[in-house]
């Protein structure tokens, strides 16, 4: 009895055996300003595949205003499920003052429903997304 209860007070008590973490400083200036500065407009599901749509905001100034206001490149992020999933990624630019308006993902084409200031007034984009492209209306 003396010998079981030692054995699991060594397995308990042993020093485990721990991972060593390892970290680098990276000096990518466009993979420091990607990953300080992206944001997440909206993110789903549809049957078929997972949809992100990235904000990056580009340099102030970028929108040709005095004020110094900016533009945005637009990312859409698509990925199919599973183990090894065909992934990809488009780039909209530049898009002054993007928003979300709606997404449909009911059908078998996920919608995007896109709006940005191309002039004074608000426009709206239907972007339809597959894996491999994007139809934009």
């Amino acid at each position: 009895m003396k010998n079981i209860i030692l054995s699991f007070l060594l397995l308990f008590l042993a020093p485990e055996s721990k991972q060593i973490v390892y970290y680098s400083k990276i000096d990518s200036s466009d993979l420091i300003h990607l990953l300080n500065n992206i944001n997440i407009l909206s993110e789903f599901r549809s049957t078929k595949m997972h949809i992100r749509v990235l904000e990056l905001r580009n340099e102030p100034g970028s929108a040709g205003n005095a004020n110094g206001e900016a533009t945005s490149d637009i990312f859409i992020a698509v990925s199919e499920f599973g183990e090894y999933p065909e992934q990809n990624v488009f780039k909209l630019s530049p898009l002054y003052g993007p928003f979300v308006e709606k997404v449909d993902s009911t059908g078998n084409i996920p919608m995007i429903y896109l709006s940005y200031v191309p002039d004074s007034a608000r426009a709206t984009l239907t972007i339809k997304c597959s894996l491999s492209k994007l139809e934009i209306k």
